[in-house]
């Protein structure tokens, strides 16, 4: 469940998406929203860090930018191709823990 007052540039669909995958993802410790730092990125609605379990920084970060979603690997600093939807990338994430 995510804390009441965060993620606040989510819309409802996306909100509760993202509530369900972190309660259910295995091996992810937590997703902090990180919008309200400066990013410098015009267009950048949303920054979210997903954080696995016994790591200290982000593995992961998802942002929102022009109503599409992306996903940068902070390892490899790969870049995904822009999704619709929140979900489509929550799956991305998943389809690596499980690799």
């Amino acid at each position: 469940m995510l804390l009441a007052g965060t993620f606040t540039g989510l819309d409802p669909a996306s909100r509760a998406a993202l509530s369900d995958w972190v309660a259910g993802a295995g091996g992810i410790d937590t997703v902090v929203d990180l919008s309200h730092r400066p990013w410098n990125i015009a267009g950048a609605d949303t920054i979210i860090g997903v954080f696995e379990h016994g790591k200290p920084s982000a593995s992961w970060l998802i942002v929102l930018h022009r109503s599409r979603w992306t996903l940068a690997r902070c390892d490899d600093h790969s870049v995904s191709e822009t999704y619709p939807a929140l979900g489509e990338i929550l799956g991305l994430i998943d389809d690596t823990l499980r690799a």
